[in-house]
């Protein structure tokens, strides 16, 4: 079966991850024109817009694929730590200018807030859509911005 010009169900998996995670706008994160603290603000407000005008019927691709199809397809699985990788790479710069400009504490290492920022995110998704609701959004909000990142 050639799934559309696809050689597997997998091969196309891979490209609609690949085609999701340029659909999020990563390289915002990076626009040093941009105040860092702003930059990452933008960046989930973009990504919770989006959720709210699914809905709540659609979360993060690569975190629905992370749960319900890494632990059977280890291509896929890679693709997963892969966009995962990126996102955390580009999250981690806004991290560090934000950190150079003394916007946020260097007390914490980038890497690992970025990490928290994103592992952050997916639960708020799953929250938002277990409730079909905008609520998880706020705490989100108001920890990251109020909290963590100031």
């Amino acid at each position: 079966m050639s799934y559309n010009h696809f050689p597997s169900k997998e091969a196309l998996a891979v490209i609609a991850l690949e085609r999701y995670g340029s659909s999020l706008r990563l390289e915002d994160l990076r626009d040093s024109s941009v105040y860092p603290l702003i930059r990452l603000r933008r960046h989930f407000e973009f990504l919770r817009d989006g959720q709210l005008d699914q809905q709540f019927l659609r979360g993060c691709l690569f975190g629905d694929f992370a749960n319900e199809i890494s632990d059977h397809s280890e291509i896929i699985r890679e693709a997963l730590r892969e966009g995962f990788a990126f996102w955390a790479e580009c999250l981690t710069c806004a991290v560090a200018d934000a950190q150079a400009a003394g916007q946020v504490s260097a007390g914490q290492d980038p890497a690992t807030l970025a990490a928290f920022l994103l592992n952050a995110w997916e639960g708020t998704l799953i929250s938002s859509r277990t409730e079909r609701s905008a609520k998880a959004f706020k705490p989100f909000f108001d920890t990251v911005f109020g909290v963590l990142l100031r």
